[in-house]
């Protein structure tokens, strides 16, 4: 049986491929945080859950590498 960290590091590699092979990101609204899926070429988005205007920069990718190290993936 695989443990936390083994399964959120899975997570963040088919994360990856969705947005390598799709050209689609991963991110929580800045404003809401809500997921946004969208467009990686596309800067600025609205959230479609509290339609504020966000620039992606601002907004923390969902899954990315580096969060398998947090104290919740740590058994």
């Amino acid at each position: 049986m695989e443990n936390k960290r083994t399964k959120i590091i899975r997570q963040i590699e088919l994360a990856e491929k969705v947005k390598s092979l799709s050209g689609i990101g991963i991110v929580s609204c800045c404003n809401c945080g809500s997921i946004i899926l969208h467009d990686i070429k596309i800067d600025d988005v609205e959230c479609p859950y509290c339609d504020k205007k966000v620039n992606l920069s601002d907004c923390e990718d969902y899954l990315y590498r580096g969060i398998e190290n947090n104290q919740e993936f740590s058994s």
